[in-house]
């Protein structure tokens, strides 16, 4: 889930490329629809700072969903200050 439309094509260029699937967003409502429609991942690449609901709010959804709560959640963002970092692994990315 990533708002920069070109870095999110990169992301998914590569990831398909390396024989990956891929479901990509470009806002925290459409990943909310995303997570609810369909199965769990392997993985979720997660941006913090996503229009509409934050990359903070959707880490805690996921790590209350039962069905979700055991993926594993690697955070890409351009949020570099110590505090944002540990605000996010304390809510569950890792």
């Amino acid at each position: 889930m990533e708002d920069n439309e070109h870095v999110a094509y990169m992301l998914e260029f590569f990831l398909r490329r390396a024989g990956y699937d891929v479901t990509s967003v470009l806002n925290g409502r459409d990943a909310q629809t995303a997570i609810g429609n369909i199965t769990p991942v392997d993985v979720l690449l997660l941006d913090l700072m996503l229009p509409y609901v934050s990359g903070y709010q959707l880490i805690t959804e996921i790590r209350d969903d039962p069905l979700w709560q055991h993926v594993p959640i690697v955070v890409i963002s351009g949020k570099v200050l110590e505090q944002d970092i540990v605000r996010a692994l304390d809510l569950g990315a890792g």
